[in-house]
């Protein structure tokens, strides 16, 4: 009888462990897997967020390409920044969604595109990175100061600024935004 019963704790053990290591596997991959849909939904929502911007330009009969560095363009571009962004306010209780991105950030040595929002509530700042209050908007525009805020990883399935330190003067930031 004795060794029925050791038997059965190995037995149980080492279903124990097996259901342990199958969970385990199983956390990881659907951790990764989120992630991988996180990347591809930001990205999306990007590119359509683009497209959008070079429509809104066309449709108000303006040939601003936001690339440009002409200071009066980039003045509208502003402007229109502002006034689209004012009805986009967000209240603490709403949820964020990622279409009401003002412009992308992306780091390529990192590995990173964060949507950039209007503001640094706690829950922008889960979903991508934020402008700091007070701060102007970003542009091509000389002498603009701009403060962007972000968390060191974690809160949007990405690292988003964990690896910053790996940045080196001269790397390349990019900054999409859009009208």
């Amino acid at each position: 009888m004795r060794e029925k019963k050791g038997l059965k704790k190995l037995n149980f053990l080492q279903v124990a462990g097996i259901l342990l290591v199958i969970l385990s596997i199983s956390y990881f991959a659907y951790s990764s897997i989120r992630v991988e849909d996180r990347k591809n939904e930001i990205e999306r929502d990007k590119v359509t967020f683009i497209k959008n911007a070079k429509l809104d330009v066309l449709q108000d009969n303006k040939k601003v390409n936001i690339s440009n560095t002409n200071k009066q363009e980039n003045k509208v571009l502003v402007e229109n920044l502002n006034d689209k962004t004012q009805h986009r306010e967000v209240d603490g209780d709403d949820e964020i969604i990622i279409s009401n991105a003002i412009g992308y950030i992306e780091i390529n040595k990192l590995g990173v595109t964060l949507p950039i929002f209007s503001g640094t509530s706690k829950k922008e700042l889960r979903e991508g990175v934020g402008i700091v209050e007070s701060t102007d908007y970003p542009t091509d525009e000389k002498n603009i100061l701009s403060v962007i805020a972000g968390h060191r990883g974690g809160y949007n399935g990405e690292q988003s600024f964990l690896n910053i330190h790996k940045l080196e003067q001269g790397d390349q930031i990019n900054i999409t935004t859009g009208v």
